[in-house]
């Protein structure tokens, strides 16, 4: 899942229905980057430009190296090794 971490709030967008679970503020755990991190998660449905800064936040993660575990060089961009190699996946 693609996500943005902003201090202690982590974002997320989708269009599959398993959001509606988590509005009014419900006692979560998420794993990122291999720690189980607890919380209370809620729901942004109507505040537009929340989800527009957020939607693009994730546009731009999603463009970068590092969105896919492998490493960037210090031009930002992944070599061809590190792309053939893959990178690692953190799993819970």
């Amino acid at each position: 899942m693609c996500y943005i971490r902003e201090g202690d709030v982590i974002s997320c967008i989708t269009k599959v229905g398993w959001w509606r679970n988590l509005r009014g503020g419900v006692p979560v755990t998420v794993c990122v980057k291999g720690q189980d991190l607890k919380g209370t998660a809620d729901t942004v449905v109507d505040d537009q430009e929340t989800i527009a800064r957020v939607m693009g936040q994730l546009l731009e993660a999603a463009r970068r190296p590092q969105y896919y575990a492998v490493p960037a060089g210090p031009d930002g961009r992944a070599t061809q090794e590190e792309l053939h190699e893959g990178g690692g996946v953190s799993r819970c």
